[in-house]
C-alpha cells in the first residue's frame, strides 16, 4: 500500500511540476514579446499607434496596453510619450533645430500639447532645457 501511495505521490508531483514549468515558459514568451513591442515603440514612436502595433504583433489593442501597464507600470501611450520626449530632449541638447522642427521630428502634431507635456516632464520650457543642457541655439 505504501509503495502504491509513493508512486501516486510522485506522479502527482511530476504533473504539478510540468504544469508549473509550462506556466513559466508562457510568461517568458510573453516577456520576450513585450520586449520586441517596446523596441518597436522606441524605434517608431513618431508615428506608431496602438491599433497598428497591436495588429503587427498579434495582440488585441486593449489587451496590449493592459499587459504593458501590468508588466511595466506604463500604458502604451505613456511609453510612446516617453520616447517622444526623450527624442525631443536629445534634439534640444544636441542640435540647433527650432522647437517647432523638434516638435515635428519627435512625432507631435500639436505644439501646445508638446509644451504642456514637456513642462510636466521636465519642469521647464524646451528653451530653458536647451540652455541648461548647453544645447545649440537656433
Amino acid at each position: 500500500v505504501i509503495d502504491s501511495c509513493m508512486v501516486i505521490l510522485f506522479t502527482e508531483l511530476l504533473r504539478c511540476f510540468r504544469s508549473a514549468s509550462r506556466g513559466e515558459t508562457a510568461e517568458g514568451e510573453q516577456a520576450a514579446a513585450l520586449m520586441v513591442v517596446l523596441e518597436y515603440i522606441e524605434k517608431h514612436s513618431q508615428s506608431c499607434s496602438l491599433p497598428e502595433v497591436a495588429e503587427r504583433f498579434g495582440f488585441h489593442p486593449v489587451y496590449l496596453t493592459t499587459l504593458l501597464k501590468e508588466k511595466t507600470g506604463r500604458s502604451f501611450l505613456e511609453h510612446v510619450q516617453q520616447q517622444r520626449l526623450l527624442k525631443a530632449k536629445m534634439l534640444l541638447a544636441h542640435t540647433g533645430l527650432s522647437v517647432s522642427e523638434i516638435v515635428a521630428e519627435a512625432g507631435y502634431r500639436n505644439v501646445n500639447f508638446f509644451y504642456r507635456k514637456f513642462r510636466q516632464s521636465e519642469g521647464c520650457t524646451p528653451m530653458e532645457y536647451r540652455r541648461r543642457s548647453g544645447g545649440e541655439e537656433p
